[in-house]
């Protein structure tokens, strides 16, 4: 009786093998050039995938500081750009005694080219 089963099991397990049936025997090495290739490209889709979030999540993030700065005015910025503006636009004496005065910057641009004219350029 344990003959006859050893025979059936063996009669199964050839039969997947070309020991019985019309399949052609299989090759019990493995596809090395298929797995190979196969690891290439799903390294290159996970590495393709990895940048194109990490661009979406900064690109995102980027998008929401902006958008957080731009809501909310800084008192200090405000403060600091009509300062400058007032700086630029307006006349002030800087120092009298040496004779310095600050002009709008509009006339100064126009007087500093009139006498770049008149230089020839030097």
């Amino acid at each position: 009786m344990l003959t006859r089963n050893l025979r059936a099991s063996d009669a199964l397990l050839d039969a997947g093998h070309g020991g019985a049936g019309d399949l052609p025997p299989e090759s019990d090495k493995l596809p090395v050039g298929f797995l190979t290739v196969a690891f290439i490209a799903i390294t290159v889709v996970l590495v393709v995938v990895a940048v194109g979030a990490r661009q979406l999540l900064w690109s995102t993030a980027d998008k929401q500081i902006e958008e957080v700065s731009a809501s909310v005015p800084n008192p200090e910025l405000v403060e600091l750009r009509q300062k400058e503006a007032a700086e630029l636009g307006e006349y002030d004496v800087v120092d009298e005694a040496k004779g310095f005065y600050r002009i709008p910057i509009n006339q100064a641009i126009e007087v500093y080219a009139r006498g770049q004219g008149a230089n020839g350029g030097q």
